[in-house]
Parts: structure tokens; C-alpha cells; sequence
């Protein structure tokens, strides 16, 4: 009141028809009343934690019955995978069946490799070379269920041709629009990868073998396994098995004498996927730098779960602090019936209220007037004030919104990066 009639100069301002009293008052809330408030609080914050507990079991719980049917169905269903292990071709043992491609190329004709002497295609050989020196390997293997001689039935070849899947999809879709006109200039593309890079295209990366009958499948799996991925079993009983003991001594002397090497490296040999789910352009990245790739996943989302969850803090103070500067159940409508027409008073007792809005002690004048120049400052013939009386309304609820909108696209960013990375 003293600031009002300060500017007016007028002692008799009080008395004229524009003159306005606000009074304000807090309420003082009891201990009883505050101790509701904080116990309703804490059963809030308990049914939370206790719901995100229960979200966390039952996808859990989820996982391991997709698990268990899975196992269900792989046992009810008979596919090719249960027959087939993944082999992984390097560059480096490519460059050494190249050199010894002569060697290589006398290797008898038989099994279900193609005919291969005398052609001189070093993927063909390379098919028979795997087959013979595969089957001898696995038949020199103990058992481990059937003692049955093990053949391969086919051996199927990925490249390193990701490119020209690329592009040959590329030409898909577009014949599938009926955009005829563009595949031309797509086959030019086609035809010259093909010939700069013939090279690299014909060179296998990994090998599918499958076999006539299961025993192949688990015998390379057991013998050529993976050293890192070895799970040790403990023994739970109290007194030690010792035939068990001794049947694994002799096992683990039959490993040490099994003769693993082929081109210069230790076979080792994976379960192979459905192909349905296999991504064949994807099968040049090899496991070295899958776990790398995975690695890089992990960190990346870790750092950008931390992150989220600051930046939901930042929000959710964004959120309270104007829940409390500008609450939902100021009645703007009363407000702006009262500065009917008097837009300048509007504005001054708006420049009054503004400090109190900033201490959470305004009574709403700042905030239904620059709510309603923000909604039509377009159409209002006042445009925004000069002194940027409202860019503290406009902050707070501007960056809210431009932070959520941020975030939205941070997170599709960083959905496109880990979708590219594995």
C-alpha cells in the first residue's frame, strides 16, 4: 500500500474507484496436522518401493517362463539349429587357406562338399576342407552320447558383404513401391561395389556346419568350446564323489590331447541360432568386438539412465516450484474481472506481485497477467513489455517444457546409437 501510494502521490488515492487492498496471510499448520502429512508421505514412498519391487519380480519371473517355454518348445520341435554350430572364420586364417590353396585343393571328393578339384574356387574348397578335417577331428573324440560315426550333412557360408545387402534391400523396397525408374542407376552402384570389392565379398566369416545327427553338434560343442565360456560345477554334496572325481580327470585328459588347432588357430565352436533370427549382414562383427559393442551399450545406457534420472529431478523441482509460484486453483478468471479495461494498473500491481510470486508469496496478479499476455500477446495490441516483465513466468514454464522435449530426443538418439551398435 505505502509503494502504491508512493507512485500516485496522491493521498486520496485510496478513496478512488481503481483503488485495490490485498490481504495475505499464511496459515500455521500443527505439529498433528504435519505429522499426518509426513506419515501419509512415508506410506506413499513405501508403496512405490514396494511397487517397484514387484514390477522387478515379475519381470523377472516373466524372463525365466519365457525361458523355461522356450526350452518346452525347442524340446517339442525339431529345427535345424539342433544340428548346426557357428564357426567363425578370421581374415588372418582366410590369408593362410589362400596361401595353401594348392595343398588344400588335392583333398579327395566325398561327403556332401561339392566337387571342388580342379575348379579353383577357394570358397568351395574351403568347404571340403572343413568337412574333412572337421569329421576326422570329432571322430577322434569320445563320445558323448552315441558312438556313431559323425558326418556333416551342409555347410552354409556368411560374408562380409554388409554394403551390398544394403543395397540389394535398397532395390527391394524400391520395386516394391513401383519406383522402376531409379533401380537402374541402384544396379550401376551394385555392379561397381561388386567389382571393387570382389575380394572382400567372397570371403567367408563365418561357417554354419550341421551335421547328419545331433551327437556332431554336441561333441564340437564340448570339445571345442569356448575356454572363456567354460561354467565350472561345484559339487554340493558333503563327501566328495571320487568315480565322479576320476571321470572328470580322465576327461580333462582327453581335452589336453584332443588336437584343437586349424589354420593356425584353436577351433571353437557356438550353438547356432534359428536362421530366422540370425542377421546375416551383421555376421563380419566378431565376438571380440560384440563384447566391446556390448560394453559400449552398457556404459553408454548406464550414463544415460544417471543422466534421466537427473534430469527428472530438475523437472520435478521445475514442477514444484511452480506448483507453489503458480497454483493450479488461482481463479484468473476473478482476477482479470477486476483489472477489466485497466490494463496499465493490471500491469503495475503485476510488477508488485512479481518479487512476492518469486518468494511463493504472490497472490496471483503476476501470474494470471502474464498467463494471459503469454495466450494472446499476438492479438493484444500491447505486445510483450518493454522491461520483460514476464520472462520469469516464461522461464519457468518454457524450460520446463524445451527440457522435456530435449529429453524426448535424447532418448530416441540414444534408442538409434545402441540399436546400431549391437
Amino acid at each position: 500500500m505505502r509503494d502504491y501510494l508512493s507512485k500516485t502521490n496522491d493521498t486520496n488515492a485510496c478513496n478512488t474507484n481503481p483503488a485495490k487492498i490485498y490481504m495475505q496471510y499464511f496459515c500455521v499448520q500443527s505439529r498433528g496436522e504435519l505429522n499426518s502429512k509426513r506419515e501419509q508421505g512415508l506410506f506413499i514412498s513405501c508403496a512405490a518401493c514396494f511397487t517397484a519391487i514387484f514390477f522387478l519380480v515379475v519381470v523377472w519371473y516373466l524372463q525365466k517362463t519365457n525361458d523355461l517355454d522356450f526350452m518346452k518348445w525347442d524340446i517339442d520341435n525339431l529345427t535345424c539349429s539342433d544340428f548346426t554350430v557357428e564357426y567363425a572364420i578370421s581374415e588372418d586364417m582366410w590369408t593362410l587357406f589362400n596361401v595353401q590353396l594348392n595343398s588344400h585343393s588335392q583333398l579327395p571328393n566325398g561327403g556332401s562338399a561339392p566337387e571342388h578339384i580342379g575348379h579353383g574356387l577357394p570358397v568351395v574348397t574351403m568347404e571340403a576342407f572343413l568337412e574333412h578335417y572337421l569329421t576326422r577331428k570329432l571322430n577322434r573324440c569320445p563320445r558323448v552320447i552315441e558312438d556313431v560315426e559323425i558326418r556333416v550333412a551342409n555347410i552354409t557360408f556368411a560374408f562380409a558383404n554388409e554394403e551390398l545387402l544394403g543395397l540389394l534391400k535398397k532395390r527391394g523396397a524400391l520395386v516394391a513401391k513401383g519406383k522402376f525408374s531409379k533401380i537402374p542407376e541402384l544396379n550401376q552402384k551394385i555392379q561397381k561395389l561388386c567389382l571393387e570389392k570382389k575380394a572382400e565379398y567372397t570371403r567367408p566369416v563365418t561357417a554354419f556346419i550341421t551335421f547328419e545327427r545331433q551327437e556332431g553338434k554336441d561333441r564340437a560343442l564340448k570339445y571345442f568350446d569356448d575356454p572363456k565360456a567354460k561354467r565350472k560345477i561345484e559339487n554340493v554334496d558333503n563327501e566328495q564323489d571320487e568315480e565322479a572325481a576320476a571321470r572328470g580327470d580322465r576327461e580333462a585328459q582327453l581335452l589336453e590331447q584332443i588336437d584343437r588347432a586349424l589354420l593356425g588357430r584353436d577351433i571353437i565352436c557356438y550353438s547356432a541360432s534359428e536362421p530366422s533370427d540370425i542377421i546375416w549382414e551383421n555376421r563380419h562383427v566378431t565376438v571380440h568386438r560384440r563384447n566391446i559393442n556390448k560394453m559400449i551399450t552398457c556404459c553408454i545406457s548406464t550414463l544415460f539412465l544417471i543422466g534421466m534420472f537427473y534430469f527428472f529431478i530438475v523437472l520435478k523441482a521445475m514442477a514444484v516450484r511452480n506448483m507453489y509460484r503458480y497454483p493450479s486453483t488461482t481463479n484468473c478468471d476473478s482476477i482479470e474481472s477486476i483489472f477489466e479495461n485497466q490494463m496499465d494498473i493490471y500491469q503495475e500491481y503485476a510488477e508488485l506481485d512479481k518479487n512476492f510470486t518469486n518468494l511463493y508469496q504472490g497472490t496471483g496478479i503476476y501470474y494470471c497477467y502474464c498467463k494471459n499476455r503469454t495466450g494472446s500477446w499476438i492479438e493484444s495490441e500491447y505486445g510483450f513489455p518493454k522491461d520483460k516483465l514476464c520472462r520469469m513466468y516464461w522461464n519457468d514454464y518454457g524450460g520446463g517444457e524445451f527440457l522435456s522435449t530435449a529429453i524426448s530426443v535424447v532418448i530416441t538418439i540414444v534408442n538409434m546409437i545402441i540399436a546400431v551398435l549391437v
